[in-house]
């Protein structure tokens, strides 16, 4: 995202703003009033965005996201506080928001990373043991069941919801997998 720094002087844009006056201009659908509420806070909403969030391209998208909100919202502010305490909340929110989606990326590619060494770890196992033969004649149903189990730590629980089964059935085709492979290890 792209995001445009005010050029004025700060000093002069505190001399020639009334906030009341310019917030009503802008809740009044006036959007140069509002571009005028953006210059004047940009530098604040930055500073704050960057000191959570200590990167400077997330502290830029969270200043703008916020501005942003704040002008789809700004009908909704009542002036039970400054805008700058409002618009200080909003950024903070963002921020929160930046840092959520960070860990839920962090979070796949640490489960990307676990699946790939836990599907390697299972091809190893399988030429080893040379159990592709017998996971070939078990169904689809029992082959998923035992992927999840085994191959992704799920929990029987976990295996139930992620297939639409009751846990009861996971165990039963646990058990019933297991027995074969038993079965084909003793024959071997």
């Amino acid at each position: 995202m792209v995001f445009l720094f005010p050029e004025k002087n700060d000093t002069q844009l505190r001399n020639s703003f009334s906030e009341e006056d310019i917030i009503k201009e802008a809740k009044s659908g006036n959007r140069q009033a509002f571009n005028q509420i953006i210059e004047h806070y940009t530098p604040f909403a930055y500073r704050l965005a960057y000191v959570i969030l200590q990167n400077e391209q997330d502290a830029q998208d969270a200043a703008q996201d916020a501005f942003l909100r704040c002008y789809l919202k700004l009908a909704s502010f009542r002036y039970n506080s400054t805008f700058q305490t409002w618009l200080y909340r909003v950024v903070v929110n963002c921020c929160k928001d930046i840092l959520r989606k960070k860990q839920r990326e962090q979070k796949a590619c640490a489960n990307l990373a676990r699946e790939n060494t836990i599907l390697e770890n299972m091809n190893t196992v399988e030429e080893n043991l040379d159990l592709k033969n017998v996971l070939a004649t078990f169904t689809p149903e029992y082959r998923a069941t035992l992927v999840l189990y085994y191959g992704f730590g799920l929990k029987n629980r976990e295996v139930a919801n992620a297939l639409g089964i009751p846990v009861g059935t996971v165990k039963s085709r646990l058990h019933a997998a297991r027995k074969s492979i038993q079965n084909y290890l003793l024959r071997k």
